[in-house]
């Protein structure tokens, strides 16, 4: 049976999460035509039927962040998959050293125009993973949703330029996982060592030095060791 590759819309991912002053996200936006409906769609209906039978009160807000990132680890999984999938090379534009450093010098402008704190990234061949932080509300200058908006049209009409290409170039949805606390050192540090890990999964760095991986940023407060 063909894969629906109909474009796949925020609902067809985890449900919303309010970007609320202040919070801190794990964001993921796959490149165009990585993944289809026919790849999310069940495991979005096992986190919906997760979280359709958590408690209410902080149990329950506990219990559906644990779903979530349960959901997450396994739709990031079949990104990672896909960037060794047979014809991956055609789809995987991330893997260009010049694309990555446009995407990463139009984050870092994007942050310093105060759109969000940048905690730490990482450029993989067919998606990019961010970690940010919202500024308080009487700092944000537009909100998140705008802000993606930009980034990912400025950065895909540089990455077109420089690939020689036209359409597409990152999928019209993303993922997000919201921290439940900012002031979580713990899932913070687990956030991080999970990106740190991502380059060295792929083949693309050495085990000994993630870091050596030149597309992976972490913020100097976050070097944990």
């Amino acid at each position: 049976m063909p894969t629906s590759r109909f474009p796949l819309t925020a609902a067809r991912y985890a449900p919303p999460q309010q970007h609320l002053p202040g919070t801190t996200c794990l964001l993921t936006l796959p490149l165009a035509d990585i993944l289809t409906a026919d790849d999310v769609a069940p495991l979005r209906r096992e986190l919906l039927a997760e979280e359709r039978v958590c408690p209410a009160g902080p149990p329950g807000a506990a219990a559906r962040h644990t779903a979530r990132k349960r959901y997450f680890a396994a739709w990031d999984a079949r990104l990672d998959a896909a960037c060794h999938a047979p014809g991956a090379h055609t789809r995987n534009l991330l893997r260009s050293s010049t694309v990555a450093r446009a995407v990463r010098a139009e984050l870092h402008r994007a942050a310093e125009a105060q759109h969000f704190g940048l905690l730490a990234y990482c450029v993989l061949p067919n998606h990019l993973h961010l970690l940010l932080r919202l500024p308080p509300a009487a700092e944000a200058v537009v909100s998140l949703k705008t802000a993606l908006h930009r980034f990912k049209t400025r950065s895909a009409q540089q990455a077109n330029t420089l690939l020689g290409r036209n359409g597409a170039f990152w999928e019209t949805a993303s993922h997000e996982l919201r921290l439940p606390d900012e002031t979580d050192t713990n899932e913070l540090q687990r956030v991080v060592a999970y990106l740190r890990r991502q380059p060295v999964a792929l083949g693309l760095a050495s085990a000994t030095a993630p870091e050596q991986w030149p597309h992976l940023y972490v913020a100097a407060d976050f070097w944990w060791s």
